[in-house]
């Protein structure tokens, strides 16, 4: 696990490293030309629902999942008071880093390349060192160590993220268990095998298909002119866009049941959540809807090969969605349920124990954290006030911290 942890953090540090030497490359050219071309895209781009449904779905994607990784194998203390703050903090450092980051490379090009980092070194520099060493750093350093590392950061999420699905009991017990560092590595593993699996379905298959496709059109072996003509069913884009269309369903489903839950008073809501979730839950159930209308329109409006690229990327994302679905539905009437059922009249207590996790519970104790907290804070202001711990207020706010440190402390 510790070199586990080590190549992790040093492909990392290998990824925002060589990151920095091409946004460095990018200030550079945007220095050189950036008013003309970002005056160029301002007249050159046009808004439409599809472009923003596009963006809102790669958006989503990469932002979505974070408060089960923060939740599950205890990756955050005090997760209650600590994870919306969380969540809102990295999202908008996230948010803020990206706009920027596009608006320098907008300002760098005014067309789009079929590889941006490659083009960003050949654009304006002349320096041979520049040329050749920019180039090595993103082909070889930068993508060898994103890829090492966003297998190992899939690696740890995705097997942290199943972990509630063994605590429930969905899947076996013996592979719920954490190590010291509080992460799942049975279950690391198991997504391991999973992940190996999907792209063997959504990359490989595919390109199993274009491999006969070309090789019945053009005769074995097919110079590179002719494998460009061939139309691929996915790209970064849309495997995207389907990766995100079934969270957006799965986060749907648990804005639905939350709203179920505060009309049945089963879970008290704010009066700004009772106004944003219902339009929340609008929204995703339009992208949601659009995504799988794209799909099937795509292939009625193309014609082709385009049309057979369309039919190809659509048969396998709707085959790989029936049969997740299939899956799940069998999974859980001939394993969960009959162990459900098991647990309920062998072992009542521990299915208490499970449930308890999803009702409301007493929070005094986080409560008597944050009095604590800010009567810590008083105290020193008092002290900076009054130049003494004399005052009567001082005297007071010690007391009452003496009594919540034994509240805390009997907790």
């Amino acid at each position: 696990m510790k070199l586990y942890k080590k190549l992790a953090n040093g492909t990392g540090i290998i990824k925002w490293v060589t990151a920095g030497f091409l946004i460095l490359a990018g200030l550079v050219l945007a220095v050189q030309h950036g008013g003309e071309n970002l005056s160029y895209w301002g007249h050159h781009t046009n808004f439409s629902l599809p472009g923003f449904i596009k963006t809102f779905n790669s958006c989503f994607f990469f932002f979505a999942g974070f408060e089960v990784f923060s939740t599950a194998g205890k990756n955050i203390s005090n997760p209650e008071k600590n994870i919306g703050r969380g969540i809102t903090l990295i999202m908008l450092i996230s948010t803020i880093f990206y706009i920027v980051i596009s608006i320098i490379f907008f300002a760098v090009f005014t067309k789009f390349v079929q590889n941006m980092q490659m083009g960003t070194w050949s654009l304006g520099f002349k320096n041979k060192i520049i040329l050749y060493g920019g180039p090595i750093i993103n082909m070889i350093i930068s993508a060898l160590a994103l890829k090492i590392n966003v297998a190992m950061q899939n690696d740890l999420y995705g097997g942290t993220s199943l972990q509630p699905l063994w605590a429930e009991g969905y899947l076996p017990d013996h592979l719920r268990k954490l190590n010291k560092d509080g992460i799942p590595i049975r279950a690391s593993i198991l997504n391991l095998v999973i992940t190996s699996l999907m792209i063997f379905i959504w990359l490989t298959i595919p390109d199993i298909i274009k491999g006969f496709s070309l090789t019945k059109q053009f005769g074995f072996m097919a110079i590179p002119a002719e494998t460009m003509t061939y139309q691929q069913p996915f790209n970064v884009s849309s495997l995207t866009e389907a990766s995100s269309a079934i969270t957006i369903f799965i986060y749907g489903m648990v804005i639905a049941v939350m709203l179920k839950l505060a009309y049945q008073r089963k879970i008290k809501m704010r009066v700004w959540e009772y106004l944003a979730f219902p339009i929340v839950f609008v929204i995703l159930t339009f992208v949601f809807g659009w995504h799988y209308y794209s799909l099937i329109n795509n292939i009625v409006i193309s014609d082709g090969r385009k049309r057979d690229s369309a039919i190809i990327g659509a048969a396998i994302e709707l085959a790989f969605v029936a049969f997740s679905v299939s899956f799940a539905t069998i999974w859980y009437f001939t394993y969960y349920r009959a162990k459900y059922l098991r647990r309920m009249k062998e072992q009542p207590e521990l299915q208490a124990k499970l449930d308890a996790e999803f009702e409301v519970r007493d929070d005094w104790k986080y409560v008597s954290l944050e009095i604590r907290h800010e009567i810590k804070n008083y105290l020193k202001r008092n002290q900076a006030l009054y130049q003494a711990k004399t005052n009567i207020n001082y005297q007071d706010a010690e007391h009452l911290l003496t009594e919540l440190n034994l509240i805390v402390e009997k907790k």
